[in-house]
């Protein structure tokens, strides 16, 4: 860990991450990467251990901070015409949305990882500076706003999370987060829909040698009820084999 000595302001650190992420999103003339996802989502029973799994390979392209996954192989086997003709719509339909979208615009739909929306939703303290891969990086802590707005399931899955996410001190990216349920929610009136009991979700980042961020690393892990039907399910994404198109 390095010296906590002049440790930024956090709200100082946050408008750093905002005007990064305003500035990714309106860049049109940045690389754009292909790379491979392995996804796996696995059932866990009452004990939490995996009863079945589902194995996905994903192409993946990220283009001005824009990502689209085209499934590739579901449990190592090829797709079939229907499914390849689905995925080609998809894919058609990415491009043609990327090539006309206004990049004036795209924070302002909600299009980027970090908006001012979601900041605003929480309360941020700097605890440290730390290295990660040889670069500088504060660590900040996150917790519910006491007067976020908790109106609609989304206002309330905001208002019962908190975590940890470390902020690359030169390009103002985050390169790494953990952000859990800190207590249940219930969907749906006395819960009548379901509720979320656990929630923890993880992610790490790498910076690649034109200064373009790309996630290398995702794990969640959602135990909930629907209804009368238990849900309970632990997915892991990695990727590799990062390349410009």
């Amino acid at each position: 860990m390095l010296s906590a000595e002049s440790l930024p302001v956090a709200s100082n650190v946050v408008q750093r991450l905002l005007d990064r992420a305003d500035r990714v999103a309106k860049d049109t003339g940045g690389s754009a990467y292909i790379y491979d996802k392995r996804s796996v989502t696995a059932e866990l029973d009452e004990k939490e251990q995996v009863v079945n799994s589902t194995e996905k390979l994903y192409r993946v392209l990220l283009s001005g901070g824009r990502t689209f996954s085209r499934l590739v192989k579901i449990e190592g086997r090829e797709l079939t015409e229907s499914e390849l003709a689905k995925e080609d719509k998809r894919e058609a339909a990415f491009r043609q949305k990327v090539t006309r979208i206004d990049p004036q615009q795209k924070t302002k739909k909600k299009e980027s990882l970090v908006t001012k929306e979601l900041m605003d939703r929480f309360e941020f303290q700097v605890i440290a500076r730390e290295l990660i891969a040889e670069r500088p990086t504060l660590k900040l802590t996150f917790k519910p706003r006491p007067d976020a707005p908790a109106k609609s399931i989304e206002d309330k899955v905001f208002t019962s999370i908190s975590g940890t996410v470390w902020v690359d001190e030169e390009d103002a990216e985050a390169t790494r987060l953990d952000v859990s349920l800190h207590q249940p929610v219930s969907l749906g009136w006395f819960g009548a829909i379901g509720s979320l009991s656990k929630f923890q979700a993880t992610m790490e980042r790498s910076r690649m040698p034109d200064g373009v961020w790309v996630t290398h690393k995702s794990t969640f892990r959602i135990l909930a009820r629907k209804l009368v039907s238990s849900i309970r399910t632990k997915t892991t994404e990695e990727s590799s084999g990062f390349r410009t198109e």
